[in-house]
């Protein structure tokens, strides 16, 4: 289901459209992005990061949160239409497909990951995935939205490791994530 080749291209790529939950929208929203006219996925703009994103094709769009102080992690997102998800969401697979995806995913990412899941506030499931290679440290959080791969790439600031601090860092901040119709 999912594309390996994309991760890798775009390993810096940030974390935050994932709620499969239509949320409403908070009072004050710091970045909008209309999917391909399928959707709409918002997010406050963390204080000390700033936000650029663009579309890389007509099924792939992705944005970085870029921290002032170095020492911060950089997160990048991204959003991507698969055709073999067929307007799926997560919650529309079963475990086996999950588990194969998550089989695959994992043997394309080399030796040195660890799985686990995580949900955000709405309840979206959430795979992630903890790349432990000392030059490549990274976590790469993925969903699926309506045939989309949503997709968040944390990688560590200057100096910083990857802890389960930041991971809870990045869930809450895609817990704040909205979508709209």
């Amino acid at each position: 289901m999912r594309k390996p080749f994309i991760w890798l291209l775009l390993a810096a790529v940030l974390c935050g459209i994932l709620s499969t939950a239509v949320a409403e929208a908070p009072e004050k929203a710091g970045q909008s992005v209309n999917v391909m006219g399928a959707f709409t996925v918002s997010a406050e703009i963390p204080q000390g990061y700033t936000f650029e994103g663009n579309y890389v094709s007509d099924i792939l769009y992705y944005g970085t949160l870029t921290p002032k102080d170095p020492a911060y992690p950089v997160a990048i997102i991204t959003i991507a239409f698969d055709e073999e998800a067929d307007g799926r969401s997560i919650g529309d697979l079963t475990e086996e497909q999950i588990s194969g995806m998550i089989a695959q995913d994992t043997a394309a990412l080399g030796e040195h990951v660890e799985f686990s899941e995580a949900e955000t506030a709405h309840g979206t499931k959430l795979l992630v995935y903890n790349i432990l290679d000392e030059e490549e440290a990274r976590f790469e959080i993925y969903t699926l939205y309506r045939g989309y791969q949503i997709g968040c790439v944390i990688l560590p600031g200057q100096g910083q490791t990857m802890t389960q601090e930041l991971l809870k860092m990045a869930v809450d901040f895609l817990s704040n994530v909205w979508i709209t119709e």
